[in-house]
This record gives C-alpha cells, structure tokens and sequence, in this order.
C-alpha cells in the first residue's frame, strides 16, 4: 500500500525546500539560551548593590523603594538551592555605596547616600560583611564622604576606593583601606574626576579606570599604579566616546560596549538613546579593535549605573541587556547572536545584571528576578529561532529527506516485475 502519493510528497518536500530558503538570510540572529523567572520579597526596591561571595551565593543590599527612600535590608540568593534568605540589616540605609569582597571572604561596604531631612547626602561610612556569621563590623570612616564611587581588591588584599560624587559634583580623591588595621589611608588623586566609574585590577596588580560620569564629559581611561601610588593616563577610548561597561577576558585584554558622548538635553538626567559599539582594548599595545554595532537600533542602558547591564560570559561573549532584549556579541567573529526575551522585571532605575560562578546569568530588580542560562534548552515555539539559520538547516535536512523518499519510493514502483 502506498504510504503517500508520489505528487503530494513532491509537492511537500518542495514547499520545504522553497521555505528553507526563504528563512534563511545571513543577516539573521540566531537563538540561544533559556529563562526562568521567580518572584521573592525583595520590597520592590532597585538600584541595589549586589557582589557574588566567595561561596558563590549573591548579596543584595541597599537601593531605595518605590518611595526613593534608601534601604538597609540585606538579602542573599543561593544559586545552588534556588532559594532567597534575609540578612541582619546594614547599620546604615544607604543607597549606591562600593561592595567589595575581600581576600578573606569578607564584604567591605562603604560611602553611599543617604537621607536627611528629606536630602540625600554621602556619607563616609564604612562596615563589613561577615557572611559566615551573618553579622556587621564597623570600621574606621572613609577620609571623605563619597556616592558612586570605584572600589576594587588590590592584588595585595586592600581595597582601593576612587573617585565617586559629593553633594553637588563628582571628585577626583582615592584612598585605600587596609583590612590589616582596619583604617584608611589617602591616595593619590586621580587625573580626572569620575563617578560610577569602571575599575579592574589587572594581573600586574595596576588597575584600569574607566567610563563613569564626569565634569569632562568623555575623559580618557585611568591607570593607577599601587607601588608608586601613582596615576597615568591611557590614550582609550576614542576621543568623544565614552565606556559604558568593560570586563578583563582570559587574554589580558579589556573587552566591553562604549557609546559616543552625549551630554544630557537641557535639565534631563538622561540624554538621547546611542548606539552600542563593541571593543576589545589591547593594553600591551595600545591598539583599540571595534566591532559591529549593536543590531537592533539605539540603546539607553549606557547611562545606568556603569557595567550594570552587561557582563562577560565564561565563552568569552558579552551579554547586553537593553531592558526588553538580550544581545550577545562574540569579540572573535565579531557577530551578535540573539537570545529569547526575558520574562518583563519591574523595575524602578533599571535591572541588575550578575555573573554566577556556573555561568548563568541573574537579573534582579523590583519584586522579580530572572534567571538566564545560555545552555538552557528552549521550551516550546521561540521568536528568536523563527526565521533562524538553525531553522533553515531543520527545514532543508527534512525537504531533502522527502525528496529522496519520493525517489525511491518512484524506483520502487519502476521495477520490473516478476512474471506469476
């Protein structure tokens, strides 16, 4: 018995072949990666400071809430069991301090603002963490007041502290605090002023300063050098352009997303959407590579916190997040490749993005927090697949299988037959 008629069959394997093509240009995205979303009671606040502790788990602290009045809950998420805890609450409500996790595992929290007579002002404040106990210690203060400012772990195990905003203007101050002691000392003063700046401590334990906001609108990048207590300047990025978030890859290189520099419309906080462009900066040479622009049409997640909106994944591609799309850029092919939206996050001042040690990516504001893994195997019908190259591939593998069945099946009915 025939299984189909030859013309019909045909006629499929034709109709998929035709659509194979049609589907195919090369100029298309392709889909990767899967989300999970879950609600916790996170009290609707954003702009929280978030760090990934030594054992993995995330901790969450400060913000403000709905009302924009700063916060001093502290929440910590375990990526392992999936599950959300409280924390004893930070001395202070503070909102836009600097986290670091030190050497020994420990959170050093300092500066930030908060609220006094209805005025946000920087404080100098300065506690840590314990996450083995739960518990808060507090330090010495800062040398000066600061907001927004850069704090990384120097290779020696202090923690430097740089620039940040005052009452009315972003400074040019660092200092160093020494866990040893438990105080802080002065440090040189940075070639230009900058807050929410990007810094990374880089192998020779130097550290690269970058991006923020500042009084020159789109200064160059920074070197500070902890064995000199000296500053140098650095010809990055191109002039005009300012770096919004920027990672160290395996190479030794500085790998991230910059924008040209708009200043902000008359009396607006938020200048007009930019272009994304990717760039991979060799600091051994000196030479800055771009890449393509970010597809898809301008973007104003460049004028967030700096670096909250993008991170580095362990494949070595950056991961942007444009508040409705995920995006990633591979600095080698230099191509972008789509992942599926992200269910939608309530958010006051925008998402936070964190890198977990597995390699998923957490973004967390408002009630919400989503979970992306680029492993993560779709479930069900996808946007980005439709119109995909895999698609494509799917389409033509099956076409090209019905076509042959429909040769051999025009064979079989050809052959001689027997005589009875």
């Amino acid at each position: 018995m025939e299984i189909l008629p030859v013309r019909r069959l045909a006629i499929a394997g034709m109709l998929l072949f035709i659509s194979a093509c049609a589907v195919s240009p090369a100029s298309v995205l392709k889909g990767q990666g899967s989300w999970s979303s879950f609600q916790h009671d996170e009290n609707s606040r954003s702009g929280e400071a978030a760090v990934v502790m030594h054992d993995g788990r995330v901790l969450l602290l400060g913000g403000n809430l709905r009302n924009g009045r700063p916060v001093a809950t502290v929440e910590i998420y375990d990526p392992h069991h999936a599950t959300w805890s409280t924390a004893t609450d930070m001395p202070v409500a503070v909102n836009f301090p600097s986290v670091t996790v030190m050497a020994d595992g420990r959170v050093l929290v300092a500066g930030g603002w908060v609220l006094k007579a209805n005025t946000v002002v920087p404080v100098n404040t300065a506690f840590i963490f314990d996450p083995a106990s739960g518990s808060w210690t507090k330090v010495a203060p800062m040398t000066q007041s600061r907001s927004m400012q850069s704090a990384v772990l120097l290779r020696d195990g202090r923690v430097l502290v740089a620039g940040g905003a005052n009452a009315s203007t972003e400074i040019t101050s660092s200092e160093i605090f020494n866990p040893a002691t438990g105080k802080w000392m002065k440090a040189a003063n940075m070639p230009v002023d900058r807050g929410s700046a990007l810094a990374i401590t880089l192998p020779d334990g130097r550290v690269f300063v970058t991006g923020g906001f500042s009084s020159a609108g789109s200064p160059p990048s920074s070197l500070y050098d902890p064995g000199a207590n000296a500053w140098s300047t650095l010809k990055f990025p191109p002039t005009g352009y300012v770096v919004s978030s920027a990672f160290l890859n395996r190479a030794g290189q500085i790998v991230g997303f910059m924008h040209q520099y708009q200043a902000p419309p008359n009396g607006e906080s938020v200048p007009a959407p930019v272009d994304l462009i990717p760039f991979v900066f060799d600091l051994q040479t000196g030479v800055t590579r771009t890449g393509t622009a970010m597809p898809g049409g301008p973007s104003v997640t460049a004028f967030g916190p700096s670096g909250r909106d993008a991170v580095l994944m362990l494949d070595g591609k950056l991961l942007n997040f444009d508040g409705i799309r995920v995006l990633l850029y591979d600095p080698v092919g230099n191509n972008w490749t789509v992942a599926p939206s992200p269910p939608p996050i309530s958010g006051i001042f925008g998402p936070t993005l964190i890198m977990l040690q597995d390699g998923r990516v957490l973004i967390t504001s408002g009630d919400y927090f989503d979970l992306f893994d680029p492993n993560g195997v779709i479930v069900g019908p996808s946007p980005a697949f439709i119109g995909s190259p895999e698609l494509s591939w799917w389409l033509t593998v099956i076409a090209a299988l019905m076509i042959v069945l429909v040769g051999a099946q025009y064979a079989w009915s050809r052959r001689p037959q027997r005589a009875t």
